[in-house]
């Protein structure tokens, strides 16, 4: 299931979380996660979108955190992080990120 969030303002740097917790089976943990995430355009225009990240995603237990900073504004964003557990499994969490300057 896609996480919608947004509009929210993005007049600096917002972290964003991604919960991997309906991914994972009893006694799973997550242990990996791939760098960057993965960003893309939902609606609007970016020339760069690959910017929006910002840093490298951190695991927190079974939640993943991202820094972002958009540069461009209303604009809708989508984003995947790629997981690994423990037991080998590859969970994706998708999330569209609606952006807005206030």
């Amino acid at each position: 299931m896609t996480t919608t969030v947004g509009p929210i303002d993005m007049t600096g740097r917002r972290s964003v979380w991604f919960d991997f917790s309906p991914e994972l089976a009893p006694g799973e943990t997550l242990i990996g996660v791939d760098s960057p995430i993965e960003v893309g355009v939902q609606a609007g225009t970016d020339p760069s979108p690959e910017s929006f990240v910002v840093g490298d995603p951190v695991i927190d237990g079974s939640m993943v955190k991202q820094v972002v900073q958009a540069s461009v504004n209303n604009i809708s964003y989508h984003l995947r992080a790629h997981g690994t557990t423990n037991m080998g499994s590859r969970p994706v969490v998708p999330m569209n990120l609606r952006v807005t300057f206030l």
